[in-house]
């Protein structure tokens, strides 16, 4: 299993953050879905802390969702 992401977008604002970024999900080389990872942080002593984390799941989506360059895909393959 492989998940993939780009263009990714961050927001900060004191101690609290979220970042967004479409992905693609590939099981055995073969691609499975694509949808957008969302995850927040908190910042607590220091560090930066996964406070939630949602996604959506869409067999659908990829053509959509894929950027037009695919060199901002990470990890690269």
């Amino acid at each position: 299993m492989r998940e993939r992401y780009w263009s990714p977008t961050v927001l900060v604002r004191g101690p609290m953050a979220v970042v967004w970024a479409p992905y693609e999900f590939r099981d055995d080389g073969k691609v499975s879905h694509c949808g957008v990872d969302m995850f927040s942080f908190i910042k607590r002593d220091g560090a930066w802390r996964v406070a939630n984390m949602m996604w959506t799941v869409e067999p659908k989506a990829c053509a959509q969702l894929m950027p037009a360059d695919t060199a901002a895909i990470r990890p690269a393959d």
